[in-house]
């Protein structure tokens, strides 16, 4: 192989390397929101927001006890008292992921 294909190869594969580096990072890292362990919290993050539904991402601890007014919700309870807060902003869930005792959830217009 001449030396010109050799760099040319060379510059293509760092290239890619670095491609699948980012695109790890991009996957990997934690999203910058806050951590919701109460209901109050969960509804006062809704409330607050005025951008798109697909920009906002709501993470509740999977590991700490959801609650109430200071007094422990049973997760399903929880989660079915956020979904009408969700609904009462003309959104509805989107998925979720599961990351690190964490469950990040994004949304979508109704």
């Amino acid at each position: 192989m001449d030396r010109p294909a050799f760099y040319q190869r060379c510059k293509l594969i760092i290239v890619a390397f670095l491609t699948l580096l980012i695109s790890s990072y991009q996957t990997t890292k934690k999203p910058d929101v806050p951590l919701v362990v109460s209901l109050e919290k969960a509804k006062q993050l809704l409330e607050e927001y005025r951008g798109k539904p697909e920009d906002f991402i709501l993470a509740v601890s999977l590991t700490k006890q959801l609650t109430l007014q200071g007094k422990d919700v049973d997760f399903g309870l929880g989660m079915a008292i956020i979904t009408e807060y969700v609904l009462q902003k003309s959104w509805m869930p989107d998925g979720s992921t599961d990351k690190n005792g964490v469950r990040y959830f994004r949304f979508k217009e109704l």
